[in-house]
């Protein structure tokens, strides 16, 4: 079972500056960030919005605006995110926020799942090269790719080259493989 829904947990608020969602770094943010704690007693990355809950106003190019409660929030999204979401309709994504200096970036996935495989990516490759690895395949084929040391599946992505894939596949097996992400695709429901 992935580390999100399947195990009990409690948000632990943040204390002036909030921790950032990149390796534990600062953000930049006035707002405190949740801390959330796994029942397993294993720390999880910092969170802002675990996800949004809305109606989808719009869809472009990996970008999708969920409007919760009258605020459109713009979340950069996948190609497999973008295709199980329709216009008009309600919709639940799954967030990772990016906060820097000079930018508040939200990303939202339509399963835990793909946020999980993001989240993994997102601190070895950044997260252009993370989105783009997820706009051409799903976490299940990603999985099977890193698995089966498949580079050429993880270069289908635009910008990412044979060296990067190796070192991707490289730095996430034992991630993957082990304990600390536990994938479970069985059910194929967000």
């Amino acid at each position: 079972t992935s580390g999100h829904g399947n195990d009990a947990a409690h948000f632990e608020d943040g204390k002036g500056r909030a921790a950032g969602r990149r390796g534990g770094r600062d953000c930049h943010c006035a707002l405190p960030c949740a801390k959330f704690h796994l029942a397993s007693g294993a720390e999880r990355i910092p969170v802002m919005f675990y996800y949004l809950n809305g109606t989808i106003t719009l869809l472009d190019a990996n970008l999708a605006v969920v409007d919760c409660g009258g605020v459109g929030y713009a979340c950069h999204t996948t190609n497999y995110t973008l295709a199980r979401l329709q216009l008009g309709k309600p919709a639940k994504l799954f967030t990772y926020c990016n906060i820097k200096e000079d930018a508040f970036d939200i990303f939202g996935f339509s399963t835990r799942e793909e946020l999980n495989c993001f989240e993994l990516l997102v601190t070895g490759v950044g997260p252009k090269a993370a989105l783009a690895i997820l706009s051409v395949v799903s976490p299940e084929q990603l999985t099977l790719a890193v698995m089966t040391q498949d580079d050429k599946t993880i270069t289908m992505a635009q910008g990412v080259g044979k060296k990067l894939a190796q070192r991707i596949i490289l730095e996430l097996k034992e991630k993957i493989g082990g304990s600390s992400m536990e994938l479970d695709f069985s059910a194929g429901t967000p």
